[in-house]
């Protein structure tokens, strides 16, 4: 991807698992809501961008959990 273009994907995602769990992994956790048991969406980012925002928009209640590969949760 080049420059500063945004990478954009659009998914439909239902799940069933609490993401309070998320806090058995990172103890700092504090996740609500309920996610899939496997991720809907998965990106690599290389390097050590000046800023990243991750977000959603939703026409209904929803849960964006982010987990890093050190395993730490961010809602």
């Amino acid at each position: 991807m080049a420059g500063d273009a945004p990478l954009t994907a659009q998914i439909v995602s239902t799940g069933t698992m609490p993401a309070m769990l998320f806090h058995q992994i990172d103890e700092t956790a504090i996740c609500s809501g309920l996610v899939s048991d496997n991720p809907d969406y998965v990106f690599e980012l290389k390097g050590q961008p000046a800023h990243l925002g991750i977000f959603f928009e939703s026409e209904q209640d929803a849960s964006l959990v982010v987990v890093n590969k050190a395993r730490h949760c961010k809602r």
